[in-house]
């Protein structure tokens, strides 16, 4: 079982960190973070190169992914953010890079056939053991921003920074403004925000699991760049210093007294896990909304709305509105589903395709934030 694995593999890296050898103990939470439950060889393979940066690499879709988008094949064109300002890719994939002061990463942008206007930006970070590609399938992003006319980007981790895939959510140089990860993603966001013309009051940041805890990161660090954030199967901002407090947390979930909010108002956040989650505790779920809402709830009301997926799958969800209707949280809770984004691609790894539609609901939840309807048809 993956709980055991990661019991075992903390009590052995708080061994090793205890004797001093920090490089063993770093080396092996880095393969439990992310070990995949479909693919435990993958703790074996070597790291991957990394990979030569290419500003401005197009491909198209294939004719499964242009069946899905209405049978239309996006074709290849100038990126905004790379070329001219203020052109905007053709519709379809494009891929670059972006590099500061901070450093560098890659990212897959995706652009619908038709923006709304004005347009939105969904921001979409992968969990360990994924990559943009492979993230964009499970949750079926892309097919949504075709629907909803937005535009999604999805910023690649490096292998150098973190062999399994995993944004470093834990290390404190990750967890402050203007350094590390979260500059270099708000950077990029800014980035294409602007190159491409998008709205500012409509940019919003999701992620799972680590992913999603690096999503809350970046929501804490510039509440000023994101209206809304999204975490699926992550834990709370700033509670780890380091990879063994990570595991321990992932494992068994913050105390009350240990997740404090940051000093200013954070974006409103919706949150899902399930609640047999063996890999991240679903306690960390509770956590963050406690750490998003001001004020420890006082002045809130709670609205509980209990159902049940196509599939069957039983679920809770309660929401937290100022005393003006406002909405600042939602909670999902999936019963008896584990690691996995619920909804999510029956073929992808890291998928509880049982559950409520994640995807659709965080875009509903987004979208009302902003006061506009959801699209017709998108349902």
């Amino acid at each position: 079982m993956i709980d055991d694995k990661i019991k075992a593999a903390m009590a052995e890296a708080t061994r090793l960190t205890q004797a001093g050898r920090f490089a063993e103990a770093t080396a092996l939470i880095q393969r439990v973070l992310g070990a995949r439950p479909h693919d435990e060889d993958a703790l074996r393979k070597p790291p991957v190169a990394e990979p030569d940066i290419i500003e401005g690499d197009f491909e198209r879709v294939d004719d499964a992914e242009a069946s899905e988008l209405g049978g239309v094949r996006h074709g290849a064109g100038p990126l905004g953010p790379s070329g001219p300002p203020g052109v905007r890719p053709s519709p379809g994939i494009s891929r670059g890079s972006f590099r500061d002061a901070a450093g560098a990463r890659d990212y897959r942008l995706y652009m619908p056939r038709q923006l709304a206007d004005p347009a939105a930006l969904l921001v979409m970070l992968h969990g360990c053991g994924q990559n943009p590609d492979t993230f964009a399938d499970l949750t079926r992003m892309d097919a949504l921003a075709e629907q909803w006319g937005f535009a999604v980007l999805y910023p690649a981790q490096s292998p150098v920074a973190n062999a399994s895939g995993c944004w470093c959510w834990y290390d404190p140089d990750n967890q402050v403004r203007g350094a590390g990860e979260p500059g270099i993603l708000a950077g990029m966001t800014g980035r294409i925000r602007d190159g491409c013309r998008l709205d500012a009051r409509q940019v919003y940041v999701a992620g799972f699991s680590a992913g999603g805890t690096m999503a809350a990161t970046l929501a804490a660090t510039y509440p000023e760049l994101f209206a809304g954030v999204g975490v699926h199967s992550g834990l709370p901002y700033g509670i780890a210093g380091d990879m063994v407090s990570a595991l321990t947390l992932m494992a068994q979930g913050p105390g009350g007294g240990e997740v404090s909010p940051p000093d200013q108002r954070l974006p409103p956040i919706i949150v899902f896990h399930g609640d047999g989650d063996a890999t991240v505790s679903p306690a960390n779920s509770e956590a963050l909304i406690r750490q998003f809402l001001p004020g420890a709830s006082v002045g809130l009301d709670r609205v509980r709305l209990d159902g049940r997926s196509d599939q069957g799958v039983g679920y809770s969800r309660i929401q937290y509105k100022r005393l003006d209707g406002a909405l600042l949280a939602e909670h999902w809770l999936a019963q008896g589903l584990g690691h996995g984004w619920l909804g999510g691609r029956a073929s992808a790894p890291f998928a509880e395709p049982r559950g409520p539609d994640a995807s659709r609901e965080m875009l509903g939840f987004f979208w009302s934030l902003s006061g506009r309807s959801v699209p017709e048809g998108a349902v």
